[in-house]
């Protein structure tokens, strides 16, 4: 399909728009339902980093640190 490949372009720019204001981390929370999207999180290199509660729903967070090379965990 033609959107195959736009979360992984989106997650890409949105790492380099974080190196370029110098920011130090990524956070990205999504529901523990959301199979896709904690995949292609993975797949881009971000870790899971803990649980917590969204909205009486059980959740996961995942972040990603930007080290200060300008290298990412996330490639």
């Amino acid at each position: 399909p033609q959107y195959r490949g736009c979360g992984k372009f989106l997650i890409k720019q949105a790492i380099e728009i974080a190196k370029f204001l110098n920011q130090k981390a990524i956070r990205l929370d999504v529901l523990c339902t959301n199979k896709p999207a904690i995949y292609l999180y993975e797949k881009c290199g971000f870790l899971l980093q803990g649980y917590q509660t969204m909205d009486a729903l059980a959740g996961l967070l995942f972040s990603s640190v930007i080290t200060n090379s300008n290298e990412s965990i996330a490639k």
